[in-house]
């Protein structure tokens, strides 16, 4: 991996810093709880909840299923429906979620 100079854009107008903020307003959107959020910035949880409140794997899955959301709907938003002509983004139904439609 390529390092960047500090401040250089990852992409035209976006840095680094832009990504970080972009994700941490992501977060707050779909309701991340402050333990994981705050871990996922690299941050230290000031006060005492810090040392009685942990991120699960609850939470870890929640956070995963929001973000994937968003970027499903900025897909479909850009009338996308593959990934590089190789990854199908149109979500198809279950054999078992056809199942329990009757």
């Amino acid at each position: 991996m390529l390092a960047r100079e500090k401040g250089e854009p990852v992409a035209l107008g976006m840095t680094m810093r832009d990504l970080r903020h972009t994700h941490d307003t992501w977060q707050e959107q779909i309701g991340v709880k402050a333990p994981l959020a705050f871990e996922q910035a690299g941050h230290k949880r000031p006060g005492i909840k810090a040392v009685y409140q942990h991120p699960t794997p609850q939470m870890r899955q929640e956070r995963l299923e929001g973000l994937q959301e968003i970027y499903e709907r900025a897909m479909r938003n850009l009338g996308l429906t593959t990934l590089w002509g190789r990854v199908d983004l149109v979500k198809h139904p279950r054999e078992d979620d056809l199942l329990n439609l009757s």
